[in-house]
């Protein structure tokens, strides 16, 4: 039983077969009993757990109502819904405990069962009555916020996602603002369309999808893993000023270079190399007028260390961009954003958690640094191959915000949410234009 209280996650199956462990553990202390010279009685003889086990069947029933009631006013306060959850639940169970359950119980013959109907339909009545009150509280909130959100967006402009970095603290100071654009809930949600619209090769990578956005006449092919299609939003809406058709190459937890990463096992190590040279034969020669590709370092190369893979893996991205370039094709890669997986679990939960979340969920450029070693590659590869670095739109000098002009950054640990990234679009077509 205490086995499966710690090892069962959100992963097992349950109920099924593995609901058989704490099932079987149950009857076997039941089974067991007291007998022997070893009494262990005293274990379960605490008021508080006699109390408990009285009020299991009555915890049972509140505990998820409680939870799901919990998870909908406090949505944009994660932290407090386990919390309120609980205390809830045992409030609850001892009220209901006697005035309810042990009253059906003991006086069942002496109540009807219309008697019994009413009473748990006024309970119903009651918690469903609250729950809709809350609810409507929180979609007043919620349009409140989009309202001031709207309003920030037109009027001041210059202080709206990635410009209030550009024009400064005096001009847009850094707060801890109550208006979030999306809020920490919908950030989460807030994702580049290749989600939607299911770009992904996942593993075992057997599955190549290809999307295609806009249907300008210069043809532009986006290449890499979920920090290349981070940047979708932003590219679209390049593309609609530029006149570019974008088509996708996109690969969940793979790298796009010749040396095989460290995966666990050896079929789709190889499964990831084939994708890379797949689409390789897709993008080499003039099938595309640019290719823009980003990675973030996802696994460490086979038989290597992390440190190891700093190093070794740029020569595998140098010759993987050299078969991109000897063929004639123009390529820009964008350096790799911020990680702030590096100290925060999840951006938007610590931006709902804490009302000082500028202080308590930002980091450093050094501190959410990690390896680049494509940039690294790209850098010295020369002639058909430009780097572009967002990331003084995404850090100061000494400072990571996790919202910048109201608009919260990354829609979990490292990816930026598809609101922000549009606001990069102006500063990102400069760098472009400069290029090509």
């Amino acid at each position: 039983m205490i086995g499966s209280a710690a090892a069962y996650s959100t992963s097992t199956a349950f109920p099924g077969t593995a609901a058989l462990v704490p099932t079987l553990g149950s009857a076997l202390l039941i089974a067991g009993g007291s007998v022997g010279e070893w009494d262990n009685s005293f274990l379960v003889k605490p008021q508080w757990i006699q109390w408990t086990g009285n009020a299991s069947y009555s915890i049972y029933l509140w505990h998820w109502p409680l939870f799901v009631l919990a998870s909908f006013v406090l949505l944009d306060h994660p932290a407090l819904i386990g919390p309120a959850a609980l205390v809830l639940t045992i409030a609850l169970s001892a009220l209901s405990l006697p005035l309810i359950e042990k009253r059906f119980r003991d006086a069942f013959s002496k109540k009807t069962p219309k008697q019994h109907f009413s009473a748990l339909a006024i309970g119903i009545a009651i918690v469903v009555g609250l729950a809709s009150l809350q609810l409507l509280e929180v979609s007043r909130n919620q349009r409140a916020n989009e309202q001031a959100a709207s309003s920030l967006q037109s009027d001041r402009p210059e202080c709206f996602g990635a410009a209030a970095l550009v024009s400064g603290p005096d001009i847009c100071p850094v707060t801890n603002t109550t208006v979030l654009i999306p809020t920490p809930t919908k950030a989460k949600l807030d994702k580049s369309d290749a989600y939607r619209d299911g770009c992904w090769s996942n593993e075992p990578f057997k599955k190549r999808p290809v999307c295609t956005y806009g249907n300008g006449p210069i043809q532009v092919a986006l290449v890499g893993n979920s920090h290349a299609g981070q940047w979708l939003p932003t590219l679209q809406d390049v593309a609609k000023k530029r006149g570019w058709t974008i088509t996708t190459y996109l690969v969940s937890r793979c790298n796009l270079t010749t040396l095989p990463l460290q995966f666990d096992t050896e079929a789709k190590t190889q499964a990831c190399l084939d994708y890379g040279q797949w689409v390789l034969d897709q993008t080499q020669g003039k099938k595309f007028d640019l290719v823009i590709t980003s990675e973030r370092q996802s696994l460490p190369l086979q038989g290597a260390t992390w440190e190891e893979t700093k190093t070794r893996a740029v020569g595998g991205y140098q010759e993987y961009l050299k078969k991109w370039t000897s063929s004639g094709t123009k390529v820009i890669v964008l350096k790799d954003t911020p990680d702030p997986g590096r100290t925060i679990k999840n951006v938007p939960d610590c931006v709902a958690a804490y009302k000082d979340y500028q202080q308590r969920c930002s980091g450093t450029p050094t501190t959410w640094k990690w390896m680049d070693p494509l940039t690294d590659a790209a850098s010295a590869a020369g002639s058909g191959v430009d780097v572009i670095t967002m990331n003084q739109y995404l850090c100061t000098q000494t400072t990571c915000p996790p919202v910048i002009g109201s608009v919260v950054v990354y829609f979990d640990a490292s990816h930026m949410t598809a609101t922000f990234a549009r606001t990069l679009t102006g500063y990102l077509d400069k760098k472009i234009a400069a290029l090509t």
